[in-house]
């Protein structure tokens, strides 16, 4: 800095403009660094979200294949009961009259006993009439028709009972079956709701992040900012001051040039008015006259 480098502003402008320069590019630098920040946040959270719905995609795979496995004994029961269910509905009428004869039709096949059982039983009828003495009356073909009737409602009843345990075992097989689908379901559910919770928090705490890292480059560039408008206004007080060092070397310039030219006390070395200058003359002095030669002036000094 050189003697007159008051009376400028050069340095103080060149100073602002380097330090507004050093805060943009510092701007600009975490601009850059936070963009890239948020980036790899993104890219960090996208790459768990891709990994968490692969993973719990395994899970649910696993989840389906052994409740499968679980499920394929029930379907067994519950399949295998099916035929023995459909007769009894046949047995009961349910089929109408082409089920009933199928029903008719199974009883005589599950039953082979049957009809030499009814013979049995209708020799001993008509040997208990021979004893009787009335082998041939109304009675014996009466009695021979209700027992015939009555052993056959009591085979055929017993043989519809021996039915019903399918209805039992189907009744247990479709329990089976629902438990096992609703125990997939749960878990299935259970499985989607901790994804979703997982995937949901971190997209929350992105959201924190992310808000963090905006809010921090907008705080540093309102800080950056005021630091810019600091060195401009420093800048604009440099002009000022210098203007201030001029004026004041002009008022000083003026001073000593009216201390010298008699503006101030005591006398002066030639024959002036009392109370002149160093060059005598009067305090009133005029500087103009003075050229002119009139009082106190050049002519003062030699008269």
């Amino acid at each position: 800095m050189g003697l007159f480098d008051i009376f400028g502003t050069q340095d103080q402008q060149n100073a602002a403009a380097s330090e507004i320069a050093g805060i943009r590019g510092g701007l600009g630098q975490y601009g850059q660094q936070a963009e890239a920040g948020r980036g790899a946040l993104v890219q960090g959270v996208t790459g768990a979200a891709n990994d968490l719905t692969a993973n719990y995609g395994a899970g649910q795979n696993a989840l389906t294949t052994n409740y499968g496995a679980a499920l394929a004994p029930w379907t067994s029961v519950f399949q295998g009961a099916q035929p023995g269910v459909n007769m009894y509905a046949n047995a009961v009428g349910l089929g109408g009259a082409a089920g009933g004869a199928q029903a008719l039709d199974a009883f005589k096949t599950a039953n082979p006993a049957y009809g030499f059982g009814l013979q049995q039983g209708t020799n001993a009828a008509l040997a208990d009439a021979a004893n009787k003495g009335y082998l041939g009356s109304g009675n014996t073909a009466m009695a021979l028709q209700n027992w015939g009737q009555d052993y056959a409602n009591q085979q055929y009843g017993n043989w519809v009972n021996r039915l019903t345990p399918y209805l039992q075992q189907q009744v247990q097989g479709a329990g089976g079956i629902a438990g096992v689908n609703q125990g997939l379901g749960s878990a299935l559910n259970a499985n989607q709701m901790a994804l979703g919770t997982q995937l949901g928090g971190n997209q929350m705490n992105l959201g924190t992040q992310l808000l963090g890292s905006y809010t921090g480059q907008g705080q540093a560039g309102m800080q950056g900012q005021a630091a810019i408008g600091a060195a401009q206004a420093n800048a604009l007080l440099a002009n000022l001051q210098a203007s201030q060092n001029e004026w004041n070397a002009i008022g000083g310039g003026l001073n000593l040039f009216s201390k010298l030219a008699g503006f101030g006390g005591g006398g002066g070395f030639s024959g002036g008015s009392p109370g002149g200058g160093a060059l005598g003359g009067s305090p009133n002095w005029n500087p103009v006259s003075w050229v002119m030669g009139g009082s106190g002036g050049p002519n003062a000094i030699t008269g």
